[in-house]
């Protein structure tokens, strides 16, 4: 693996979602949350304490295990159960129809097949489960689309008839 997805990108993830202003769409997001949890890209963790009491325990996904080691030094702010576990969303480790809520916050651009990933999530959620996500979008700027593309450099944008589909797999 190379250095800037070792260290670099794990730090660059780290410092975005400290934003302050990030903080009320993830508050407002994982407010909804119930029961059994999957967060898909926990990322280094920000989001641990967010979770209360309507949720049982979180399993918290993510396959960098940089990122997981972040993670864990916010497991002592975290108010439910949580299991860090190294996966990816394009193979959720999860029992079909097991899970009643799932959460992604800014984690669908730096999925390899998020096709494949959406399909997962549908596998895995209850038939009356909830997927809540907050995404963002490629800028429309040539110059932050080139700084995007750096920070994630496995995110592809997807053609417009692969989004149209992706909506109605859910």
């Amino acid at each position: 693996m190379r250095l800037h997805e070792r260290q670099i990108l794990p730090r660059l993830i780290d410092l975005s979602m400290r934003q302050q202003r990030l903080v009320d769409y993830r508050r407002a997001t994982i407010s909804a949350a119930r029961g059994t949890v999957v967060e898909i890209g926990i990322g280094s963790g920000h989001n641990l304490s967010l979770y209360g009491p309507p949720v049982d325990r979180v399993f918290a996904l993510d396959p960098s295990p940089e990122l997981l080691t972040m993670a864990e030094s916010r497991l002592a702010e975290a108010r439910r159960p949580v299991i860090l576990l190294r996966a990816s969303a394009e193979a959720l480790p999860m029992p079909d129809r097991s899970v009643d809520t799932i959460v992604t916050t800014w984690t669908l651009c730096t999925i390899r097949d998020p096709i494949k990933a959406l399909r997962e999530i549908r596998r895995a959620l209850k038939p009356d489960g909830r997927l809540l996500f907050v995404e963002h979008g490629l800028a429309p700027e040539p110059r932050i689309q080139r700084w995007q593309n750096w920070l994630t450099p496995c995110w592809r944008p997807l053609p417009a008839a692969a989004i149209s589909t992706a909506r109605w797999m859910i």
